[in-house]
């Protein structure tokens, strides 16, 4: 069960089933700016991050990815203040949502930076399931 923190706003903390771990969640509002390009934009995440077998089609994704990848990251440089928030972003965003494509980040910290979606290889085997 995931409870609010009472002393700190916006994070959510819960423990595993057998109380081995502790999960906690915090949440962060994007810029506005940001989420409305998002927004936008979903069937283009939605399009790029969908597995195809189809080699032409892989290498299509790839370059979308690149530019998605190049317009996101001067979008966020561009309208967010917090540039911790934007190294986070970089380092550590592991999903789009709801659906996979929407304007919400999921973003794991226990994620590598070479793991994460904008770091990540553009290797069509590499993409999140």
């Amino acid at each position: 069960k995931m409870l609010p923190d009472k002393k700190a706003p916006n994070w959510i903390k819960g423990r595993t089933a057998n109380q081995e771990c502790e999960i906690t969640i915090r949440c962060v509002r994007l810029p506005s700016e940001v989420a409305e390009w998002l927004d936008l934009h979903q069937d283009m995440i939605r399009e790029i991050w969908t597995e195809s077998s189809n080699e032409k089609h892989q290498k299509y994704q790839e370059m979308q990815r690149q530019q998605f990848k190049e317009d996101f990251l001067s979008h966020l440089e561009q309208h967010s203040k917090s540039k911790r928030l934007i190294r986070l972003i970089k380092n550590h965003l592991c999903a789009f949502g709801p659906k996979r494509c929407g304007p919400n980040l999921l973003l794991n910290k226990a994620l590598r930076s070479e793991e994460s979606l904008l770091h990540k290889s553009l290797d069509s085997n590499q993409l999140p399931s």
